[in-house]
């Protein structure tokens, strides 16, 4: 009998140019990696494959992986989507729906504004193995704002996406992964699953409704994800999510 996952990675993408900076992966890069997954031992599986897994409705193989991009740059069309088409890998796009069609200018952007994709594309990339899904209204951070705002992030946010493009939305990124009990209370009346920024992989104890997902600005170096993907790369994670903790303790970051 074959195994079955006991833990899924869920992979983190913002943009896929040559912008730099902390969200911004080359394409060059970014077609290796995934070409590196494709010969590796992964299966790639969509966020409903995992939210079906992480209820026990459904057993995944034993080395399953979901991808998912935060923000809907324009570039996810021209350098993301067509390496994950080819390789039949499908990807979850998370959007900030009033945002849609313009450009990045929250906080964490480039000073070069990148653009957003507008509803045209999104139409269309969402009936090519891409699941769009909502992320927020005005990529806010959600502890930052009070209750009406809050409802108005998360549910509008699925009204808005739902409008569009005519289908029921069930996945749910928040901006910067940035929760509390109130956010997650509202992301659970409305939605199956959602994915934060915690860097770590996803089991079936992770709460369903702030999954850790790994992010993929730490794998660049292609050795490193060649590790992760032998199963080698344990230390490294776990050295990163100490990093990660120790500098939001010394400099935590206000998004209000």
């Amino acid at each position: 009998m074959s195994k079955v996952a006991t833990r899924v990675p869920i992979l983190m993408f913002h943009s896929i140019s040559e912008a730099g900076g902390p969200t911004s992966i080359a394409p060059a890069t970014f077609e290796a990696m995934m070409t590196l997954l494709a010969e590796s031992d992964y299966h790639v599986v969509s966020l409903q494959d995992v939210s079906s897994w992480h209820e026990g409705e459904k057993n995944l193989p034993e080395k399953s992986m979901a991808i998912t991009f935060d923000d809907g740059f324009v570039d996810f069309r021209e350098h993301a989507h067509p390496v994950l088409e080819r390789l039949g890998f499908p990807s979850t796009l998370f959007v900030p729906t009033r945002k849609a069609g313009g450009k990045e200018d929250w906080y964490g952007g480039h000073d070069a504004k990148r653009p957003l994709l507008d509803w045209p594309d999104l139409q269309i990339l969402d009936n090519a193995l891409v699941d769009v899904a909502p992320h927020g209204r005005h990529h806010v951070a959600l502890t930052s704002v009070d209750e009406s705002q809050l409802r108005e992030e998360i549910a509008g946010s699925k009204q808005d996406l739902e409008a569009q493009l005519n289908k029921t939305s069930t996945h749910f990124a928040p901006p910067y992964g940035q929760v509390n009990a109130s956010a997650l209370a509202e992301i659970d009346r409305h939605y199956e699953l959602s994915v934060g920024v915690e860097h770590g992989v996803a089991t079936r104890d992770s709460n369903i409704h702030d999954l850790p997902r790994l992010e993929m600005f730490y794998y660049q170096d292609l050795k490193r994800w060649q590790d992760f993907l032998d199963g080698k790369g344990g230390t490294y994670l776990a050295l990163r999510r100490l990093l990660r903790a120790v500098r939001q303790r010394i400099k935590p970051v206000s998004y209000a």
